[in-house]
């Protein structure tokens, strides 16, 4: 992949969620959209769909999100055709984990995120970094050893929140911003600064959000969305 491609999948999620139990959305004062989760919902969508051409080995993950519970549970997964995890963020009161292809797992011990209020999470993927931004610091920086790319194909499923292990508590939250930022791994140190001045409008006018905490979006919904409520 050339250059850097925007994957603002909130702006996707929240053009449908209003018409499905479990999700619902509203706005905040700067006309802004939230995404509330239910601890019951599974959204899933084929990854081609989300990110068309393939996925870049190295990238940022923005994310604007609130949540409160006590158990660790997945936020985000990337699911290969056959049900393998290429790609997880899960996130408990204690850590944020990166989950990669190939097994690989990376903990960010981190105890702010479960406290009911909005926080701002950056994740650089590098080829030979992996970094974590919480509410503008960095929380920890880490070589990538053995990195032989993301590995990830699109042939199956971008989930959000729902059971991907049966033992898991399913995600129950609310997210202001979900934003891939394909071939840019720089950008996650940029979150508060550069990647967050504007959101939409239910009527897609663009809205100075006085949080800083929505793009927008450049990405449209694709055919064949897939609901699938827990």
């Amino acid at each position: 992949m050339s250059g850097i491609v925007e994957v603002n999948l909130l702006n996707q999620l929240a053009s449908y969620s209003q018409d499905f139990g479990n999700f619902s959305l509203s706005y905040d004062e700067a006309n802004c959209s939230i995404l509330e989760v239910g601890q019951y919902a599974t959204l899933s969508i084929p990854s081609v769909e989300v990110f068309e051409e393939n996925f870049a080995d190295e990238l940022s993950l923005l994310l604007t999100l609130r949540y409160s519970l006590k158990e660790e549970t997945s936020l985000l997964t990337i699911i290969g055709h056959r049900s393998d995890i290429l790609f997880q963020i899960r996130i408990s009161p204690y850590a944020l984990v990166f989950v990669a292809s190939r097994r690989r797992h990376y903990e960010f011990p981190i105890s702010s995120l479960a406290d009911g209020k909005w926080h701002r999470v950056a994740l650089s993927i590098s080829v030979e970094r992996l970094a974590l931004y919480v509410d503008c610091q960095l929380v920890e920086s880490v070589g990538w050893s053995s990195h032989f790319g993301m590995g990830v194909t699109l042939e199956g499923l971008l989930v959000v929140g729902g059971l991907i292990e049966s033992f898991e508590i399913p995600f129950e939250g609310a997210l202001k911003q979900l934003t891939f930022l394909m071939g840019d791994s720089g950008a996650a140190s940029e979150h508060c600064q550069t990647h967050n001045s504007t959101c939409v409008s239910p009527l897609g006018k663009e809205v100075l959000d006085e949080t800083n905490e929505i793009q927008e979006p450049n990405t449209q919904i694709a055919k064949g969305l897939l609901w699938i409520l827990g």
